[in-house]
């Protein structure tokens, strides 16, 4: 990673790769489901479905062809919520405690709070400009959901809203940052494919992950969520590699799954719990990716 003027961050390809990193993976046929937006809803702040019936994995024999990069969706994925509960449920309880009675919690707030977060925040500005940031964040957090408070009330609040909805929030998995050391000591290179809002870059470098991928697309910098092919086919010209020789990892079975698929990508689920069930193919940790592409 290098950091331009101006305190920017930016993604650079890792010195030394060989042209060419044959790997062995799934490769999966299955009918394509698609996943549309709300009506009035801005294409790339589609949310990952969560699907509600997930039976036991009953065993795939997993069909190996030939790979040269790995793309892996980002929550649920790479990381989780520190405390289970989502940021959308944690701000409100703190409002609420504090008789600052929120309107209605709505996943696109999310998306406009964070709307200038690519252009207008760096992790690596000074500690004042980064607290001035986060005063004009929970300022938008307040008028989003209609917050009555006294005027400098969102500025007392800022430290804790930037807690609640900013990169501590989260926590890498174990496992994704195993996978994510051993492929990257092996020269793989790796994208990020995400429907999430604005400066997911951030997020990943503050987590201690950017660095290990190539390139960080998410949907409201792009202009395109999951499942449209085409944020998966800009993945793969960012790479400069065909989509049929990318795996791509995610927890959805629409947004990941059948979405890399329709975009001729290889796919696998995580499914830490094991609930997958045939024809999907579905991997319980990320480590598995290392023993399955490991020389034979």
């Amino acid at each position: 990673m290098a950091f331009g003027a101006v305190y920017s961050l930016a993604l650079v390809p890792r010195q030394g790769r060989s042209p060419s990193h044959h790997l062995l993976l799934s490769r999966v046929t299955a009918s394509r489901v698609g996943v549309a937006p709300r009506v009035g809803q801005h294409p790339a702040r589609a949310a990952e479905t969560r699907d509600v019936r997930r039976p036991r994995n009953l065993g795939v024999v997993v069909e190996l062809d030939s790979v040269e990069a790995v793309a892996f969706d980002f929550f649920d994925t790479l990381v989780f919520h520190r405390d289970g509960r989502g940021r959308g449920r944690v701000l409100t309880e703190y409002l609420e405690a504090r008789g600052l009675g929120p309107a209605p919690w709505e996943h696109e707030v999310l998306y406009d709070v964070f709307e200038l977060h690519d252009a207008a925040y760096s992790p690596v500005a000074p500690l004042e400009e980064r607290e001035r940031y986060h005063a004009e964040l929970a300022g938008r957090v307040f008028e989003k959901l209609r917050v009555s408070a006294a005027s400098g009330d969102a500025l007392r609040h800022s430290s804790a809203l930037w807690e609640i909805l900013g990169p501590r929030s989260f926590e890498v998995f174990p496992d994704a940052l195993d996978a994510l050391k051993k492929l990257y000591a092996m020269s793989i290179p790796m994208v990020i494919i995400s429907n999430w809002q604005s400066g997911l870059r951030h997020y990943c470098h503050e987590l201690g992950i950017a660095r290990f991928f190539d390139h960080i697309i998410g949907s409201a910098d792009f202009g395109v969520a999951k499942p449209d092919s085409r944020i998966f086919r800009e993945a793969s010209r960012r790479l400069g590699i065909a989509p049929s020789r990318i795996l791509h990892v995610g927890d959805s079975h629409d947004a990941d799954y059948f979405g890399g698929e329709g975009a001729d990508f290889q796919v696998l689920l995580i499914d830490r719990a094991s609930r997958t069930s045939p024809p999907l193919r579905s991997i319980p940790s990320l480590t598995q990716i290392v023993s399955l592409i490991a020389p034979r």
